[in-house]
């Protein structure tokens, strides 16, 4: 701030030059605060690397209870009740839409959500084996495991792993990662 001030007056008497150090020394001071602005709401709030890391997690646990309850309604035990895992799985699937920041993975977390909270219902009102267990997959494990390969994709692309993962498409194989590029850059530059 003092830098600031000082570079102030000195452009205001018309020493340019000498304001040129004591404005450079408050932009630095600047660039300093703004870092740790940012290094100070990323550890309260979390990097969007670290929420699609825990947003992957609760897809993980939601499809596990769902293939547990699918385990439970066709063999029974004294396991959980199926219901209870359809419970956990929402909840789960809730957790995973709220850590999503993209909107598109939002809208995709939230067309599951809504179908896992149907097939909930419908294990609290009806008896446990009584979902068609087909029909849950393709309406949501499919779907569940489709999200978390796109939130995989996208943590990929925010923690750069792999500067070559395509947006769409499996990462480059090592061995080739070279001659891809070289595809590219060549392609770029209109060879």
């Amino acid at each position: 701030e003092e830098a600031l001030e000082q570079a102030s007056r000195m452009s205001r008497y018309g020493a340019m030059a000498e304001a040129q150090e004591p404005e450079r020394a408050a932009a630095r001071g600047i660039e300093r605060l703004r870092k740790g602005v940012e290094e100070a709401a990323e550890s309260v709030l979390g990097s969007e690397g670290q929420a699609l890391k825990t947003a992957r997690q609760e897809l993980d646990q939601a499809m596990e209870a769902v293939r547990a309850a699918a385990q439970q309604s066709s063999t029974p035990s004294d396991q959980a009740d199926p219901s209870d895992l359809a419970s956990q799985a929402v909840n789960s699937l809730r957790r995973a839409e709220q850590m999503l920041e993209s909107p598109a993975l939002q809208a995709e977390a939230a067309g599951i959500l809504d179908r896992a909270r149907a097939w909930r219902r419908e294990t609290k009102e009806l008896d446990a084996s009584a979902p068609k267990w087909d029909l849950v997959k393709m309406q949501l494990l499919d779907p569940m495991t489709e999200l978390r390969q796109n939130v995989s994709e996208a943590l990929a692309r925010v923690e750069k792993e792999d500067p070559l993962v395509p947006a769409d498409r499996d990462p480059v194989p090592g061995p080739f990662r070279e001659l891809v590029r070289r595809y590219y850059e060549k392609l770029a530059g209109g060879n």
